[in-house]
């Protein structure tokens, strides 16, 4: 639904509030209107080289197609300003040549002057409208979403809602926004330009009236809630699945909870023997050809949706990719790549004694420096590492085995091995651990700028903007020791970092 523009056209603001045939022009229909520049209806505009004089000193967002031939501005433009264009006597070409079908009956003699602007107004107030909704749903994140445009945000709902009412109803907000957009769609098709996905949004909603009628059939959901929060988890037709939030999370504290209306954060549903799941829109849902067969592939889905939701209750927290061990009175954080030995380490160290602040996540608060427990059970990848280096993390992995996968072994460990969630500490020394064959064991200091770069490379939270996630981290490494570990075996690197603090 990605759809290039080879043609727009922008004039001069017009200010008439009453045309008349004598004094209203074409302008004043787009400074009215503007939903072509805005976003509403195009994500960005091709462009050639002979373009950019007019608009490189305007702050307008200028990309390199993926192809990279050509270049294109993305909307919204920030040329517009919210009435006309600002570089209107120098605009690109293809927004001079542009004019959408509203414009063309209104030269042609079709529509009154009247009838003009009031349509255009009507299409700007519906797009300001839906925008407004699609930013409080979190459809759009200002500052944080890659394209701020309704027209992305729009195409892309749409994409996931066809996903969603192939397997399940639509949630009640979803269906209102849907509801919105086809109103929005309608008017723009009929009387601006063609949208293409139009038909696509009415199936849609026709596809969750007939989901929504097998939802009737499923027996009383079973709801879940946990202490931090009133987000809430629907469960139909499978109350064995009640006992795994427990599983794969540490002091939550899920409790039942009365049904209520409110909008579920997650539902779960067992059908023809496979476990199904999803949560609203823009978040993710199970795959509908390859759903889990058994409550241990379950597992995995629901211990990574822990982590999103930890996220969401904690909007100003960055969640670094880190084993993060408590050694005196600090929280040392242990980085590493990909299958690096962080969990296997962490779980030597809590052989030896030491308590695991969590062993793939770890929240930092940037306004205290303080780090958080977030509460995802102990993962430890499958098979569990082989050879005498490792007898001490098999036992610990075996002794306290809660549930597995086929790629995870969840563990149950002791509130004295593993914090549970709320549970804050101190921040001590930053690692970063390599794990190599026929290495010396030994500890090393490293430069920040490693540091920063390892914790970017990894998976991490995407809840502050950009910059201020840089001056956050950039301020918690500031005199902070930061090193890196080379080691072999797990104990040897153990009795090395219980060193550090």
């Amino acid at each position: 639904m990605e759809h290039l523009i080879e043609e727009m056209h922008v004039t001069e603001a017009g200010n008439a509030d009453i045309p008349t045939a004598g004094s209203f022009t074409a302008g004043d229909i787009c400074s009215d209107c503007g939903i072509c520049c805005d976003g509403s209806l195009f994500r960005y505009v091709g462009l050639d080289r002979h373009d950019l004089a007019g608009v490189h000193n305007n702050q307008a967002k200028i990309l390199l197609s993926r192809s990279q031939c050509s270049i294109e501005m993305e909307f919204p433009c920030a040329c517009h300003n919210g009435s006309g264009c600002s570089i209107y006597n120098s605009r690109p070409k293809p927004c001079a040549e542009y004019s959408c079908r509203l414009l063309k009956d209104f030269e042609a003699g079709e529509l009154s002057a009247h009838k003009a602007q009031s349509l255009a107004r009507k299409a700007a107030e519906k797009a300001r409208n839906l925008k407004k909704m699609a930013i409080e749903l979190g459809y759009i994140k200002p500052g944080l979403s890659k394209n701020q445009s309704l027209n992305h945000a729009v195409s892309r709902f749409i994409d996931k809602c066809e996903e969603r009412t192939a397997i399940a109803p639509l949630f009640a907000e979803e269906r209102k926004f849907l509801v919105r957009v086809i109103d929005f769609l309608e008017l723009v098709d009929r009387h601006i330009h063609s949208r293409e996905y139009l038909r696509d949004a009415r199936e849609t909603l026709a596809r969750d009236g007939v989901r929504n009628a097998e939802w009737a059939d499923r027996s009383e959901a079973i709801r879940l809630k946990y202490r931090y929060s009133d987000r809430q988890f629907e469960i139909h037709d499978c109350p064995e699945v009640v006992d795994l939030f427990a599983l794969v999370t540490s002091g939550w504290d899920f409790e039942e909870v009365l049904p209520s209306e409110k909008l579920p954060a997650m539902r779960i549903w067992k059908k023809e023997g496979a476990y199904y799941w999803d949560t609203p829109h823009p978040g993710p849902h199970v795959d509908g050809e390859n759903p889990p067969r058994d409550l241990e592939a379950l597992c995995d889905a629901l211990h990574y949706n822990m982590l999103d939701f930890y996220e969401a209750d904690h909007p100003d927290r960055i969640c670094l990719h880190a084993a993060t061990m408590e050694i005196g009175d600090k929280g040392l954080i242990i980085l590493g790549d990909y299958q690096s030995g962080k969990s296997t380490l962490a779980l030597e160290m809590v052989s030896r004694g030491m308590k695991c602040i969590g062993d793939d996540r770890v929240a930092l608060d940037p306004a205290t420096g303080n780090l958080h427990a977030v509460g995802t059970a102990f993962a430890i990848r499958k098979p569990l590492p082989k050879g005498r280096s490792y007898v001490s993390a098999r036992m610990l992995a075996n002794k306290h085995a809660a549930i597995g996968s086929r790629q995870w072994q969840y563990l149950q460990l002791p509130a004295h091995c593993f914090a549970r969630r709320g549970e804050t500490y101190s921040a001590g020394p930053v690692v970063i651990a390599e794990r190599e064959e026929d290495a010396q064991t030994r500890i090393v200091p490293v430069n920040k700028s490693e540091v920063l770069r390892m914790i970017v490379k990894r998976k991490i939270g995407s809840n502050l903007q950009t910059v201020q996630y840089f001056d956050a981290l950039l301020a918690f490494l500031e005199n902070r020791p930061v090193y890196r570990l080379t080691y072999q075996t797990p104990a040897l690197a153990a009795r090395l970092l219980e060193k550090l603090t």
